[in-house]
């Protein structure tokens, strides 16, 4: 659709809408420009915007392999069962007297208000990326309207009083951390946050992970005694730089023509929804794209970071859980699953920036613990390509995740036809993620190849592991055919793919009994779980699909079937939109439809946010834990209604 007014009005139906006053940072009014994020909220007498930035890591983890540990020693120890719980390398838990990495929270802005509010009316509209809110009182009411800059990192807010309502005074505040959090400051030797005004700027700054330092900073000007406008900016440096002045001089700037500045907004983000738009017969789901679209925008920029667990929205009251990350082992990969179909592939290119930058590391990951060559991957990691919580340790040895990776570049030249990027990108990360799988890999006493030391995410245990998970050998199916295609394509010599033929040839088959695809080799799938790992072969990597024999059709029906039996009860609010896709691709619509509908309906709260616990107490799925407002959950749904 190329004419603006009519994507415009297609939009505009989707727009967030509020008559009640969003009480928690989960039921906020999210903005973002995928290095910025805010939320928009109300606790009790307080309008609260809190901020986040996805560079603020905690990144002094130590990353050493502790001596006379490597992976021969390891998986010795972990056939034995001899191995020693107190190595970090065996211990799921984080030290709570040690460093390790970890997302940051930011901060907040918060003006005082009257009293509680009496009733709210709000609307997040999608097209423009803009907020506005009118808040009642007993004597008036408050005024809002306002947006975070597709482009810079500014919020502009207008606020006018109506009635006897007095403008509201304003503060900066460091994040408002809850108790294990403020130990966490003490334990990392984090400088209590400093305050300051200087002019008309107010602002705090905070020194962290030893010799880093952000500012966020906030102006506001009245021009009558009713109405007066707030920007915020934040900014990232070394400890040593003057952050509030450099706050200062880009907000002077963003003051000499704030309309050029709107107008560059409304530009990015109409030419953001200019490159799709859906219809689907039901209301709730198209709904549910656009805001899933949207978040998509205020999650990504093609020259910004990859985007993490929580993307630009944890909250300041905590230490993001889950270490606020990279999740290789679905997160990341489900949290681009639409882009390709929405026609926006570059999204993805600072994460393949990042995975080829940082290749050198992941090498030397290889050699130092497996000895050989190829590239080994962390499993968690912060946008920088470094492993979180410590480097070697349980979470982090998860194999398949570089090969999990390795799709995203194939997709994003199958979607582009981009030779240059398969060879410059593509093509280097590919191979070294292979070469590390082929020195992974054990032949048995027949020269059949099999994954000794592997973990199906996030099934049973991660000390502990398994063999022959399904979720690592379709992994290594897909990764060297498509090894072995790639050269093809870029015309590359026979040796170059011929070990990758050799070794596919010889790759032991997906694990199977009567049950469907197992787990591990000679473990089925023994209780509901949230993790569809081993049925990769199916959804994502699709090479066991309907089309194939009557035997493949076969193994699908009684995967499915089996996973049917065993129930949802241990299934987290992103289960429901990845077993759509999964429904999807064996043409089963009405199941595709119907976990939708729930995911819909029953799992996310009314901003749209997924907190991957059953919060309506439905029974249906887990809710052994407290609110984790992660991503993949609705970018799974925005592919699943395409």
């Amino acid at each position: 659709m190329n004419d603006p007014l009519a994507v415009r009005k297609m939009v505009t139906r989707h727009d967030l809408h509020y008559d009640f006053a969003p009480a928690s940072f989960f039921e906020g009014i999210p903005l973002g420009n995928g290095e910025m994020g805010g939320m928009v909220f109300f606790a009790q007498d307080r309008l609260v915007l809190s901020l986040d930035r996805t560079d603020v890591w905690e990144r002094r983890a130590d990353q050493s392999l502790e001596p006379g540990m490597d992976f021969r020693k390891a998986l010795q120890q972990a056939r034995e069962g001899s191995f020693d719980p107190t190595s970090r390398l065996f211990d799921r838990n984080r030290p709570p007297d040690e460093i390790w990495g970890n997302k940051l929270p930011l901060g907040r802005v918060e003006w005082k208000l009257p009293a509680a509010p009496a009733s709210c009316q709000a609307r997040l509209a999608l097209y423009e990326a803009t907020f506005s809110l009118e808040v009642f009182f007993a004597s008036g009411s408050l005024a809002i309207r306002g947006y975070l800059h597709a482009c810079q990192n500014l919020v502009f807010l207008a606020l006018e009083s109506r009635g006897e309502v007095d403008l509201p005074r304003y503060q900066v505040s460091a994040p408002h951390l809850d108790e294990p959090g403020r130990k966490l400051m003490q334990v990392w030797n984090y400088p209590a946050p400093e305050y300051g005004e200087r002019g008309a700027d107010r602002y705090v700054t905070q020194v962290y992970s030893g010799d880093e330092k952000y500012v966020l900073c906030a102006r506001s000007q009245a021009s009558s005694p009713f109405r007066t406008t707030c920007a915020i900016t934040t900014a990232r440096g070394g400890a040593g730089e003057d952050l509030p002045a450099m706050a200062a001089a880009f907000l002077d700037e963003r003051q000499e023509d704030p309309e050029k500045d709107a107008a560059q907004h409304t530009r990015w983000w109409a030419d953001f929804w200019s490159r799709s738009q859906l219809s689907v017969p039901d209301s709730a789901l198209e709904r549910l794209w656009y805001m899933e679209i949207y978040k998509l925008g205020c999650n990504a920029r093609p020259d910004g970071h990859p985007i993490s667990i929580m993307g630009v929205w944890n909250p300041d009251t905590r230490i993001p859980p889950c270490y606020g990350d990279l999740h290789h082992n679905l997160e990341t990969e489900m949290n681009y699953w639409p882009i390709f179909a929405s026609n926006h592939i570059e999204l993805a290119l600072p994460l393949y920036d990042m995975l080829v930058r940082e290749l050198p590391r992941f090498e030397a990951n290889c050699r130092e613990f497996f000895g050989w060559d190829g590239a080994h991957l962390p499993a968690n990691m912060d946008i920088y390509g470094q492993g979180v919580g410590f480097l070697w340790f349980p979470w982090n040895l998860q194999m398949g995740v570089g090969a999990w990776l390795g799709q995203h570049f194939w997709l994003h030249y199958l979607y582009s036809g981009d030779r240059d990027f398969l060879r410059q990108l593509a093509w280097p990360y590919l191979e070294a993620v292979g070469r590390f799988w082929l020195g992974f890999l054990e032949a048995d006493a027949d020269g059949i190849l099999h994954v000794p030391w592997s973990y199906s995410p996030e099934y049973d245990d991660v000390v502990r592991k398994g063999r022959d998970s399904a979720f690592d050998l379709a992994l290594v199916r897909f990764l060297f055919s498509t090894i072995i295609e790639a050269a093809k394509v870029l015309e590359l010599d026979e040796g170059t793919h011929a070990p990758y033929r050799e070794a596919l040839e010889q790759l032991a088959p997906l694990p199977v009994d009567e049950s469907g695809i197992q787990v591990y080799a000679g473990r089925p799938l023994e209780y509901s779980h949230r993790h569809f790992s081993h049925l990769l072969a199916i959804h994502p990597l699709g090479f066991l699909n309907i089309e194939g024999s009557p035997e493949e059709r076969d193994l699908i029906e009684r995967s499915l079937t089996h996973l049917r039996q065993i129930g949802t009860g241990n299934w987290s609010g992103w289960s429901f939109p990845w077993m759509a896709l999964i429904a999807c691709r064996v043409q089963r619509p009405g199941t595709a439809h119907a976990m939708l509908r729930f995911y819909t309906d029953q799992v996310i709260l009314p901003s749209s946010l997924q907190v991957s616990v059953d919060w309506r107490k439905t029974g249906f799925y887990t809710a052994e834990h407290g609110f984790i407002n992660t991503l993949e959950a609705g970018f799974g749904a925005a592919a699943a209604i395409m």
